[in-house]
């Protein structure tokens, strides 16, 4: 049998350049936090703080996120105006060489319950940028 280094040495390289084709990358998520109520809403909690501390009523903010390689947990907890209680958020990703797995959460606490939403459009393909919008509606 016949061993060719030169041979053995490419297919190693190329395996190598394959691995790190699909390494992780740092994604951009927009999140938008919208106010749905008729009162200020006050944010409460966020390891983000390029989220909005206060919404007017009706108000809607966008800000984009830039997350850690590979995955991204964003979370934010908002006061709602319009009773004790409110909403806390969460979205994130994890990339893994198949895709990525997405999760998105919205729950109330206090007397607000079932007045938190959460949509996320997901993204497929590479980068994995996405967007979320977080809606307090009491």
């Amino acid at each position: 049998m016949y061993f060719n280094k030169n041979l053995a040495f490419r297919i190693v390289c190329a395996g190598a350049l394959t691995i790190f084709s699909v390494a992780a990358n740092s994604a951009t998520v927009d999140v938008t936090v919208h106010n749905n109520t008729p009162k200020f809403v006050n944010w409460s909690s966020s390891a983000y703080t390029q989220l909005p501390t206060i919404l007017a009523p009706g108000a809607m903010v966008t800000v984009k996120i830039l997350t850690p390689v590979g995955s991204s947990d964003i979370r934010a907890r908002y006061a709602s105006g319009q009773v004790s209680g409110g909403c806390e958020f969460q979205a994130g990703h994890t990339e893994y060489p198949t895709g990525p797995k997405y999760t998105s959460s919205a729950n109330g606490y206090g007397q607000v319950s079932g007045f938190c939403s959460v949509f996320l459009t997901k993204k497929w393909t590479a980068p994995y940028n996405y967007q979320v919008k977080f809606m307090i509606s009491q």
